[in-house]
């Protein structure tokens, strides 16, 4: 399904049932809800330091001596 067809379904709904649509992706899915926590405070400090932390522990670890690349990939993506 394209983004087209999308947009297309989401101009039939009403403005109650895209709110309804918005909160289950939000309560359903983490990213959605970090994205939308964002839209709503605008708070980019907040934002950077946490996932800046999330890189530098990847790296640098609190206990033990590996990398953990796989979370500070995440932490980037």
């Amino acid at each position: 399904m394209s983004f087209g067809q999308v947009k297309r379904e989401l101009d039939k709904l009403d403005k109650k049932s895209i709110i309804k649509l918005i909160s289950e992706l939000y309560k359903k899915n983490k990213s959605v809800k970090e994205h939308l926590d964002f839209f709503a405070s605008n708070n980019e400090d907040e934002i950077n330091v946490k996932y800046h932390n999330m890189v530098y522990e990847a790296f640098y670890p609190n206990r033990g001596n590996g990398f953990n690349l796989k979370n500070g990939n995440q932490a980037i993506s």
